[in-house]
C-alpha cells in the first residue's frame, strides 16, 4: 500500500514537469537588448547614419561649425575618424553595406557634388557620369551598386545607378522629366519617386531587366518617398494635402526652404506654394498628412 503511494506521487511530480517543460517550450523567449552607448569624438557627440549586419554603424561628428568628420564604429576597433566629410545639401546623410563600403556625397573644391562610393581600405572613388554633372548617392547595396541622381545647373535632376566599376545609368522618369531614386536592393531594383506631369510626383520601381514602372495609391497624390528590400517589397509615402494636390505648385527655385511633414521631406527638398494671392505656407499636421503605403508584387496595402 505504502508502495502504490509513492508511485502515484512520482507519476504526480512526473505530470507536473511535463506540464511545466511544455508550458515553457511554447511561451514566447523573452528578448533582451544591451545598450551601448557609443563614444564621442573628443567631446563632440556622433550622429549615427546607417548599420550595417556586422553591427559596424556610420556617421558624422561636427568638429567646428559647418565642418564634419566621417566617422566608424565597431565593437572591435571602437571609434575611427575617417577624416573630413564635405556635405552637400541635397544628400547629408551616409550609407554602409555589409561588406564595409560607405557611399555618400562630397563637395568639391568648385562647389559641385560628387556622389562616392569609399571601400574600407580608405579608398575614395568619386562617381560621376560621363558629362561630369553634379552628382548625388542617396543609398547603396551589398553588391557595391550605388543610387541617386545627376543634374545640370537649371535642368532636371535624373535618377541613376552607378555598377561596381563606376558605369552610370539613367534610370528614366514617368512621362515627366524628373526623377529621384531613394534605395537599391541586392537584386539591383531601384525604388524612388519621379515626376509624372506638373505638380504631380509617383513612386516608381526600376528593374534592370524590365526598366521603369510607376506604384503607389493613387498617381494623383504626390509620393514622397519609396524603399525596396531584397524581397522586392516596396514600401513609402503618399502627400495627402487639405485638398486635390493639383491646388499647389512646387517652387524648384528655392529648395532652402524646404516642406517637411513628420520627417518627411517632398522630393527634391523643395518647398510648397498655394496659387494665386495667399501667402506661402509650410506643410504642418494641421492642413496635411503623409499616408504609408507597401506595395507587394500586384497588390497595394495602404496602412
Amino acid at each position: 500500500m505504502r508502495r502504490r503511494h509513492v508511485l502515484f506521487l512520482l507519476a504526480g511530480v512526473g505530470t507536473l514537469v511535463a506540464v511545466v517543460l511544455i508550458a515553457l517550450l511554447r511561451s514566447k523567449p523573452e528578448v533582451l537588448y544591451e545598450t551601448t552607448l557609443l563614444p564621442t569624438l573628443g567631446r563632440i557627440p556622433v550622429a549615427p547614419h546607417a548599420i550595417n549586419d556586422h553591427g559596424r554603424i556610420v556617421g558624422a561628428a561636427e568638429v567646428t561649425p559647418g565642418q564634419w568628420h566621417m566617422i566608424l564604429w565597431d565593437k572591435d576597433k571602437g571609434l575611427q575618424d575617417l577624416g573630413a566629410w564635405a556635405r552637400h545639401q541635397g544628400s547629408q546623410r551616409l550609407g554602409i553595406n555589409n561588406a564595409g563600403q560607405i557611399a555618400g556625397t562630397v563637395v568639391d573644391a568648385n562647389g559641385v557634388g560628387r556622389a562616392f562610393i569609399q571601400d574600407p581600405n580608405g579608398t575614395r572613388r568619386l562617381l560621376v557620369d560621363p558629362a561630369g554633372r553634379e552628382s548625388v548617392a542617396t543609398a547603396l547595396n551589398n553588391r557595391g551598386q550605388v543610387v541617386g541622381y545627376y543634374e545640370t545647373a537649371g535642368k532636371p535632376r535624373r535618377a541613376c545607378v552607378w555598377d561596381r566599376t563606376g558605369r552610370m545609368t539613367d534610370l528614366g522618369a514617368l512621362g515627366g522629366t524628373e526623377s529621384l531614386a531613394c534605395s537599391i536592393n541586392d537584386r539591383g531594383q531601384v525604388a524612388g519617386v519621379a515626376g509624372v506631369r506638373g505638380p504631380i510626383w509617383q513612386a516608381f520601381l526600376w528593374d534592370p531587366n524590365t526598366g521603369m514602372i510607376g506604384l503607389g495609391p493613387d498617381p494623383l497624390h504626390m509620393a514622397t518617398s519609396c524603399y525596396v528590400n531584397n524581397k522586392g517589397l516596396v514600401a513609402g509615402g503618399v502627400w495627402l494635402g487639405e485638398g486635390p494636390v493639383g491646388d499647389f505648385r512646387l517652387d524648384q527655385e528655392r529648395r532652402a526652404a524646404t516642406a517637411e511633414h513628420a520627417g518627411e521631406r517632398l522630393p527634391g527638398g523643395s518647398r510648397v506654394e498655394r496659387r494665386g494671392s495667399d501667402p506661402p505656407q509650410r506643410l504642418s499636421s494641421r492642413n496635411s498628412h503623409i499616408r504609408p503605403w507597401l506595395f507587394q508584387q500586384t497588390r497595394l496595402l495602404s496602412m
